[in-house]
């Protein structure tokens, strides 16, 4: 039987052959992660030149007449499309946990584990929604939404926005969104606010997509909830940009958790997946604002390399067995230079924060 290989893992590098920080970069980057991005940004624009749009938006100027009033109305979408999102694709992908497509099944990407059950991705989906729904509507209700209907013009909430604007304010959004969230995500991992609350969201080392609400209500209120308002109080969007953008942030949290890696439609997933299988670095919601700050794991690019090349023939030498889902005790069947490469990353990093000499930020 053919012996795992040991997972590689960095040494230092002399200074005439590390590469330079842009070159770095740029090796961090996937083409294939901007693609649900662009869809949606595309989606955003198409929808604002519909009928539909034109429709909604003139029913909902016929019967208010004030802005705070056609404002309010307006921003109300979002919640809705916030809730649409969370059930949505929490049962969604909680369906497809359980049922196991086998050509599904080869894009996991911890393949020695198997999905969880579909009781565990109810259970996970409740108790996200019981304990943590109630903390952002709150925040939302008492200091986002005040504040944005005070900073917003009329003339946001009488027209729909071109093309133009909605490129520039979505982006904007984005780019708020994951320098809030890489910072409030790297405070919840100082020694102090790990033990007490975020140890709870790492409860789950091998992720499914429900898990990206399993919080404790304090990290809702610390991590969450600003990401849900500072964005949106700093650029004050159209609304159907902010309707848009709680659509990205849900699907963008749901699929970075989902386990599988699926190009061109799952984004962040490998990053995210291994932030989990290594508890520490990895912040943002990608690898570029890590590598600006010097947060990426040393661990992780070595691992993206031998991930790559696995994926690569994976559809070849991959063969799930399709007699039935996988069992807690068995993975899918694969050649013996796949498994072997696969396995080899097949244990967790050790949770650093488990240990008493660990250092606070």
């Amino acid at each position: 039987m053919t012996p795992n290989p040991t997972p590689p893992t960095f040494s230092p590098a002399s200074s005439k052959t590390q590469p330079s920080f842009w070159t770095r970069l740029w090796a961090l980057q996937d083409a294939y992660e901007w693609i649900p991005f662009c869809t949606f940004l595309a989606a955003l624009v198409a929808f604002n030149s519909s009928e539909w749009s034109r429709t909604l938006h003139q029913e909902v100027w016929s019967s208010y007449s004030t802005k705070d009033e056609i404002a309010a109305a307006l921003e109300g979408y979002a919640g809705t499309v916030m809730l649409g999102v969370y059930f949505g694709l929490y049962f969604t992908f909680a369906l497809i946990d359980a049922l196991q497509p086998s050509w599904l099944m080869r894009r996991r990407i911890q393949s020695h584990r198997p999905p969880p059950t579909l009781g565990t991705s109810l259970r996970t989906i409740f108790w996200g929604a019981v304990l943590n729904i109630p903390v952002d509507m709150a925040v939302n209700a008492l200091v986002v939404s005040p504040v944005w209907r005070w900073r917003v013009g009329v003339e946001k909430v009488t027209r729909v926005p071109s093309a133009w604007e909605c490129v520039v304010e979505f982006v904007a959004l984005q780019v708020l969104n994951d320098v809030v969230f890489y910072w409030t995500h790297r405070l919840m991992h100082t020694k102090y606010l790990y033990h007490r609350f975020h140890k709870v969201h790492h409860t789950n080392s091998s992720v499914f997509a429900a898990a990206a609400n399993y919080l404790h209500p304090i990290e809702t209120l610390l991590s969450i909830s600003p990401l849900s308002g500072v964005p949106v109080i700093l650029v004050v969007p159209y609304p159907q940009v902010m309707w848009f953008n709680q659509l990205w942030r849900g699907y963008e949290s749901a699929t970075a958790h989902c386990g599988y890696d699926v190009s061109g439609v799952v984004p962040n997933a490998r990053w995210h997946d291994w932030h989990h299988r290594a508890f520490d670095g990895n912040y943002g919601f990608s690898a570029t604002i890590d590598h600006i700050f010097g947060t990426l794991h040393p661990q992780y690019v070595a691992w993206l390399q031998d991930h790559q090349q696995t994926f690569e023939r994976i559809d070849v030498d991959v063969d799930v067995d399709s007699s039935g889902p996988m069992k807690a005790d068995e993975a899918p069947a694969t050649s013996t230079s796949t498994s072997a490469r696969r396995n080899a990353w097949s244990d967790d990093v050790p949770d650093p924060y488990a240990e008493s000499g660990v250092k606070e930020e």
